[in-house]
């Protein structure tokens, strides 16, 4: 009977020795599976970054493009202060009535 017992011990010892190795080699597996696909997200992030970059390097580049013409085409709209007799460039006000410059002149 006791040497079924030990025989019984020894048995479950072993079995705990071989499980805790599969357990560990499982845990290597996962942490190599996980490196390897933080790796492969790691270059599509880059390569999505990087195509972020050139995208907004473009826009930009089209945006310098545009600035002269965009300012010229605003400065048409602006109100020339020869035109208006002011001489500090103050676009005037109709809805209050007379600007402050217009009223010192009176």
């Amino acid at each position: 009977q006791e040497s079924k017992m030990e025989g019984a011990l020894r048995e479950l010892l072993f079995s705990e020795a071989d499980f805790s190795s599969l357990n560990a080699s499982v845990m290597r597996g996962l942490v190599e599976l996980e490196a390897r696909c933080g790796a492969v997200l790691i270059k599509e992030a880059a390569a999505h970054l990087a195509a972020e970059h050139r995208a907004i390097g473009v826009a930009l580049r089209a945006l310098d493009d545009l600035a002269a013409p965009l300012a010229a085409f605003a400065a048409r709209f602006q109100p020339d202060s020869a035109q208006t007799g002011d001489e500090t460039g103050a676009s005037p006000r109709s809805d209050d009535g007379p600007s402050p410059q217009e009223r010192l002149r009176t």
